[in-house]
């Protein structure tokens, strides 16, 4: 994996995502080998890609969503078919997803009884922005919920201020996925993240602002 960022970062693939990465992030994101530093730009891409309707068109062409479910099981082969040209429009909304998922790890540090789940750790995890939170959570926590705000992403533009999508719907998805971890996921935070239904049920609640 290394090699193949430290050639991508030679061809100048990832200056687009370090233009835009927030000053207080770089400290804390590796771009090439050698740098040790507790992510890398594969954090980067997984995240730009949650939210990319080029690759992962929340309504495809026969209506039905592309999930991008490859962030957490296959970020390996999303690495290596970056194209620049498919995160153009994307990359600009980098520093947006990044704090939609601040909101999103303060609001499970709030969650009585989250250290109980599978997959969750009471122990203190330090954020690509740098800000700590208490708890380490599993990336499937996490991903399908940045996803369901692509709903709201149109020509790469935020159709509402990001703040006020996240205010409106950020709880609702949090405790969404919490009752379908319990109750579907089987307690293990993987098989959730490739469940089809784990991505595309999370959709419900965007697609119904839609229509308010």
């Amino acid at each position: 994996m290394w090699s193949s960022l430290s050639l991508k970062n030679l061809a100048g693939d990832w200056d687009i995502i370090e233009e835009y990465l927030p000053a207080g992030c770089k400290p804390y994101v590796a771009f090439r080998e050698g740098e040790n530093k507790q992510f890398d730009v594969t954090d980067l891409v997984r995240r730009l890609a949650c939210i990319n309707n080029k690759l992962y068109p929340w309504r495809g062409s026969d209506g039905s969503p592309k999930n991008p479910s490859a962030t957490c099981s296959a970020y390996g082969t999303l690495i290596k078919n970056w194209k620049k040209e498919d995160f153009r429009e994307i990359v600009p909304l980098l520093k947006d997803i990044l704090y939609i998922e601040e909101c999103l790890r303060d609001e499970y540090d709030r969650q009585k009884g989250l250290s109980k789940l599978n997959g969750v750790e009471k122990k203190p995890y330090q954020f690509i922005t740098g800000k700590q939170f208490n708890h380490t959570l599993p990336i499937t926590f996490v991903f399908p919920i940045l996803a369901a705000f692509r709903v709201f992403i149109k020509d790469g533009q935020w159709e509402y201020p990001v703040e006020k999508l996240w205010d409106e719907m950020g709880n609702t998805l949090l405790n969404n996925l919490l009752t379908a971890y319990r109750n579907e996921g089987r307690g293990n935070p993987a098989a959730f993240g490739r469940s089809a239904s784990t991505w595309s049920n999370l959709l419900l609640v965007p697609m119904l602002k839609l229509t308010e």
